[in-house]
C-alpha cells in the first residue's frame, strides 16, 4: 500500500474511530483489571482511549504509548484522556520509566508493524516494561485466507438508516499481508476512506515470536468471557509472561 506509514491508521481514523467501534464489553475490563494488580497498567497503541478510559472507570490507572498525534489529540479531548501518561513514540522501540503488571497491546494491533522485525522490536520492547510476575495481552484475529477469492475480497461490514461501512481487501500471502481500504459513506452523500495494513501471524508464529523475546504463553482464549480456544477459533485472547 503506496504511502502507508506507521501514523497513517491512527491519523486517518481518529475522526470517526469512536463512531465506528464500541466500547469494550464488562467481560474485557474484567479480566484486564483481574490481571492489573491495581495497576498503573500500560497499553500500546491507545489510541483515543476505547479501552483506557474504561479501565479508568474502574479505578485501573493507565499510561500509554501512541505514535499518532491525531489519536492522542483525540484522547486528550474526552473527559479523563487529558490526565493520562502518554509517550509520544513508535511501539516497535520504545522504552518507559517504570515497569509494569500489565501491559495491552488490543485489537489486532500486533499486527500493524508491517515487517516481522519490528513485531519482534515490539515483543522485546515489552518485555523490557514488564514486572518479572507480570502480563502482556494480546487480542488477534486468527488469518482466515479462504474468506479470499483470487487474492481479494469485499465485505459490507455495517450498514444503519444513515450509513454502510464496506471493505476492500487484497490478500499478499507470501508475506503475511493483507492491505485493506474501508470506505464509510453517509446517506448525505459524505464518505471517507479508511485504509489498513496488517502483516498477520498465527498463534502458533506468535508464541515463537515471543519466546524469543524472553515471554512464555500462559493463558489462551477465544474471547476475553474464556471461552476456550480451539481449533476453529476464529480470534484469540493471550496471555504472556516473563520467561
Amino acid at each position: 500500500m503506496d504511502g502507508y506509514q506507521p501514523t497513517t491508521y491512527g491519523d486517518s481514523w481518529a475522526a470517526v474511530y469512536d463512531t465506528i467501534y464500541p466500547p469494550p464489553r464488562a467481560d474485557q475490563l474484567d479480566f484486564l483489571a483481574a490481571r492489573a494488580e491495581g495497576g498503573p497498567m500500560l497499553e500500546l497503541a491507545i489510541g483515543s482511549g476505547r479501552v483506557a478510559l474504561p479501565m479508568l472507570g474502574l479505578g485501573v490507572p493507565i499510561h500509554g504509548v501512541e505514535i499518532s498525534q491525531e489519536m492522542i489529540t483525540r484522547l486528550r479531548s474526552l473527559p479523563g484522556g487529558e490526565d493520562i501518561p502518554i509517550v509520544g513514540t513508535d511501539m516497535t522501540d520504545f522504552t518507559v520509566d517504570s515497569r509494569y503488571p500489565l501491559i495491552l497491546l488490543g485489537f489486532n494491533t500486533l499486527f500493524a508493524p508491517l515487517e516481522k522485525s519490528h513485531q519482534e522490536g515490539v515483543l522485546r520492547s515489552v518485555a523490557g516494561a514488564l514486572k518479572p510476575d507480570g502480563h502482556f495481552v494480546i487480542d488477534c484475529f486468527v488469518p482466515d485466507l479462504g474468506r479470499f477469492d483470487r487474492g481479494q475480497t469485499v465485505r459490507t461490514l455495517d450498514v444503519t438508516a444513515d450509513r454502510v461501512l464496506v471493505e476492500y481487501s487484497i490478500s499478499d500471502p507470501d508475506n503475511q499481508r493483507n492491505y485493506t481500504m474501508q470506505e464509510l459513506r453517509w446517506r448525505d452523500g459524505r464518505s471517507v476512506l479508511l485504509p489498513v495494513a496488517v502483516r498477520y501471524m498465527w498463534p502458533h508464529q506468535i508464541d515463537a515470536m515471543a519466546a524469543s523475546a524472553g515471554l512464555r504463553l500462559s493463558e489462551r482464549y477465544e474471547w476475553y468471557d474464556e471461552t476456550p480456544f480451539t481449533d476453529v477459533s476464529p480470534r484469540h485472547v493471550s496471555v504472556y509472561r516473563p520467561t
